[in-house]
């Protein structure tokens, strides 16, 4: 089985100064719909996975949480868009996790409940540390210009080789265009 991991704030949906703790500014990004779309029609599982501190921090409770990501499961199928799973983190760098990206729970939560190759599979986001996650996991990486995607990339510039993306993408449509080009998407 293979998979898209997809960032949530940045990637799919407009980020916020802060936090999104407030439902109704959630706002998705135009292209992620088509992109999720073809994701799901090139039969990869989509997967978001998103590091969400504002839990921990007490600016948002979890059931919260649940409500934004079932507002936007609802907006992506109106539009024939589908995720397969929403997976978080609700910690904050200091709780010492391993569900927090760049480390890889949240990837292995999905390896172990949908059966998942991360070699044949991928991680979208629009920062180092998604980057890093999917690196860490053995997929391959796309970074997004969107969100905090042009300042990540300007970084990324001076850093070493290795830390690379595999792809520079303008936005989750494009990465997704990609994504289905590769050995992997057959």
């Amino acid at each position: 089985m293979k998979a898209v991991f997809l960032d949530r704030d940045g990637t799919i949906n407009v980020e916020m100064p802060d936090y999104l703790t407030d439902l109704k500014k959630l706002r998705i990004i135009q292209s992620a719909y088509k992109a999720i779309g073809l994701l799901n029609q090139y039969r990869f599982k989509t997967i978001i996975v998103t590091n969400q501190s504002c839990v921990r921090r007490g600016l948002l409770e979890e059931k919260e949480l649940h409500r934004i990501h079932e507002k936007l499961e609802k907006r992506l199928a109106l539009q024939g868009a589908r995720l397969d799973s929403i997976y978080y983190c609700p910690h904050i760098p200091d709780d010492g996790c391993d569900c927090r990206k760049p480390k890889t729970g949240l990837l292995k939560r999905a390896v172990a409940d949908h059966g998942i190759d991360l070699k044949k599979s991928f991680l979208v986001g629009d920062r180092f540390f998604d980057i890093d996650t999917g690196k860490r996991g053995g997929c391959k990486t796309v970074l997004v210009l969107t969100g905090a995607g042009e300042k990540t990339w300007a970084d990324l510039k001076t850093k070493s080789i290795q830390e690379q993306p595999d792809h520079i993408a303008t936005d989750i449509l494009q990465a997704a265009q990609w994504i289905i080009q590769q050995p992997h998407a057959v």
